[in-house]
């Protein structure tokens, strides 16, 4: 059979060790676009992206009833 008839083999090999700046940016990234992808979501419902996000992230932090609920369901 010729050779260029052979399947290819590719074969995937683990890195000794991570990039330590990938590890410092990974979430970061995550939490930027979550925030980004939330925001053109609430704004196509019709709602203030601003003001919803102000909701979701800040306000918890600074009523005593939700700041309680909050460590509830952040606790393992």
């Amino acid at each position: 059979m010729p050779s260029w008839r052979l399947p290819m083999r590719i074969e995937l090999e683990r890195r000794a060790d991570g990039s330590p700046l990938f590890s410092l940016l990974s979430p970061l990234i995550a939490f930027g676009l979550t925030v980004f992808f939330g925001a053109i979501m609430f704004a196509l419902l019709g709602n203030d992206p601003v003001e919803a996000l102000y909701l979701f992230f800040i306000e918890p932090w600074f009523d005593v009833w939700s700041l309680h609920e909050l460590m509830i369901k952040a606790a393992p």
